[in-house]
């Protein structure tokens, strides 16, 4: 007999499915950040003049910039779908409804901070508060798929 997720009765997943969910949307989310990142290059120096005037250093900074404000907005969207879509929630204000929406939403971001913070040790290396940041967000999801 399998659980359900969370207990939650809308969803047909069950907890013997969600990591391998969980691990398939991470590693799509970083090989897609990767993509995005190397598709930066080519699109601001057509849509931005400045950027070829850009050192490298420069531009992987920029990058990191419009990478966040993508991700920023792909996970308000979806966050913002999930929430309105979970009928429940609004009468109980109970995370115990979360299914398995929320864990690849998760999944995502966390697979846009492992990137985040390859790209800040190997290229911006004088961010060590950022770096900090992003470990801490990384132990904070990862307990919360553990403990889930």
């Amino acid at each position: 007999m399998q659980i359900a997720l969370l207990s939650n009765e809308f969803s047909p997943f069950r907890i013997t499915e969600l990591p391998s969910v969980v691990y398939i949307t991470i590693i799509l989310s970083f090989i897609g950040h990767v993509l995005m990142y190397l598709l930066c290059f080519p699109i601001c120096n057509l849509l931005f003049p400045v950027y070829s005037t850009l050192t490298s250093d420069d531009k992987a900074g920029w990058n990191s910039r419009v990478l966040s404000n993508i991700n920023g907005m792909i996970a308000f969207c979806f966050g913002c779908f999930f929430f309105f879509t979970t009928p429940q929630y609004f009468v109980d204000h109970d995370m115990a409804y979360a299914d398995v929406q929320t864990a690849v939403l998760f999944a995502y971001t966390s697979g846009y901070f492992i990137f985040d913070m390859i790209l800040l040790v190997l290229v911006l290396k004088d961010d060590r508060i950022f770096i900090f940041h992003h470990i801490v967000i990384l132990f904070s999801m990862a307990l919360m798929f553990v403990c889930t």
